[in-house]
């Protein structure tokens, strides 16, 4: 039997606006990024902290994704017992998509679409085929900051 647990990563009232001044514009390239059902490869910009797919006059940093597989960071799945053929499509919709809308109603995130807060997690293998991977992360951006591959440790820009 699959039990989850969906929990919203810790954001505080002053990064509810979405655009960030302090922001670095960002070229996001070899990344597979989920659409709600399947992970497509493409190029996504950061803007001020919002995803972008018009290129930015200026890229101050361009990131390397390594063949990863980007969902939104948002909402982490705790499971037991995933032993048998599940909806993992489905689950990571929950977990990236669905819940942090509910959470979060007037914000736009958990998607990698133009407007969007570019906040994401890149992982070395696909959730899809084995949900573990969920585990295996390699990038973390929150609101257009890289943050360091620990939770509670965050980037500090200069």
């Amino acid at each position: 039997m699959l039990s989850a647990l969906l929990f919203a990563y810790g954001l505080t009232p002053a990064m509810a606006s979405a655009q960030n001044p302090n922001a670095k514009n960002y070229a996001f390239l070899n990344g597979n990024w989920f659409d709600g059902r399947k992970f497509e490869k493409k190029v996504f910009y950061s803007v001020g902290g919002v995803f972008s797919t018009k290129k930015p006059l200026k890229i101050d940093e361009t990131v390397d994704l390594q063949n990863g597989f980007v969902i939104p960071p948002f909402a982490d799945a705790h499971t037991h017992n995933l032993d048998g053929m599940y909806n993992l499509e489905t689950l990571l919709e929950i977990a990236t998509r669905v819940t942090p809308q509910i959470i979060l109603p007037n914000r736009k995130i958990g998607r990698p679409a133009k407007g969007y807060e570019a906040s994401f997690i890149s992982l070395e293998c696909n959730p899809i085929e084995r949900f573990e991977c969920v585990k295996k992360i390699q990038t973390r951006f929150k609101q257009g900051f890289l943050m360091s591959s620990h939770p509670g440790n965050a980037y500090s820009p200069g």
